[in-house]
């Protein structure tokens, strides 16, 4: 019995369609220098990338140079199912205290539409390089969300996209590709036995099982590599 079947990219939601306004582009270094409060120049979404290995999430304000100017797009990784998603920030604002920043977003659908609905999130200042974000549900995944549940999140200059897909999505998506490709050859075993044909059973063949885990080693390690690519875009 051969794996006839490729396994699709079951739970691999990567929302990343900026609008169609977005032609060419080259992206703009952020300033990402660490402070106890937020500034004036945090205004259009602070710099650098928010993360929490608790919540195994992380998003990214960028700033991307189009031919129709400057747009700023805000990215949300959701390790834990994986999931990407991407917003079209609509307001920000700064606290008087300059301990919160309030943003509001619309997110960006599959089909590269803006969704009708704002989603508002806020970051609370803690103390250095310590920030309170709530991440709520949104479909299948999570985005940063008032109202959802609490978040301890650092700052950093670097992606964190590399580690966290590794370490969280890497075991969720071998874990499907593997039921996926079972489920397949045990439909191929259950056909073949009703036609009378005398061969293996998929699940205790030894070889069969080495090239099922071979196959999902591979796909994963190729949605991986899809994953980092579009949190950091």
């Amino acid at each position: 019995m051969r794996l006839t079947h490729k396994p699709s990219q079951i739970g691999l939601a990567i929302l990343l369609v900026i609008s169609g306004f977005l032609l060419t582009f080259t992206l703009l270094s952020p300033n990402s220098s660490a402070s106890t409060t937020f500034s004036s120049r945090d205004i259009s979404g602070p710099s650098g990338y928010f993360k929490s290995a608790r919540a195994q999430f992380a998003f990214h304000w960028k700033n991307v140079k189009t031919n129709q100017g400057i747009q700023t797009v805000l990215i949300f990784g959701d390790f834990q199912k994986p999931q990407i998603q991407t917003a079209i920030p609509t307001g920000n604002k700064i606290s008087a205290n300059k301990k919160a920043f309030y943003s509001t977003y619309r997110l960006i659908n599959s089909n590269g539409k803006l969704q009708p609905t704002e989603t508002s999130f806020k970051i609370i200042q803690l103390g250095k390089n310590r920030y309170q974000v709530h991440i709520a549900t949104n479909g299948t995944g999570r985005i940063a969300k008032s109202g959802g549940k609490s978040y301890t999140f650092t700052r950093t200059k670097t992606s964190p996209a590399r580690t966290y897909a590794n370490a969280y999505s890497k075991r969720v998506l071998n874990q499907r590709y593997t039921k996926q490709l079972n489920a397949n050859l045990e439909k191929q075993y259950q056909a073949a036995k009703q036609k009378g044909e005398n061969i293996k059973d998929p699940a205790t063949d030894p070889d069969i099982q080495a090239k099922v885990k071979s196959t999902a080693a591979t796909a994963t390690a190729r949605s991986i590599k899809s994953i980092i690519k579009a949190f950091n875009y």
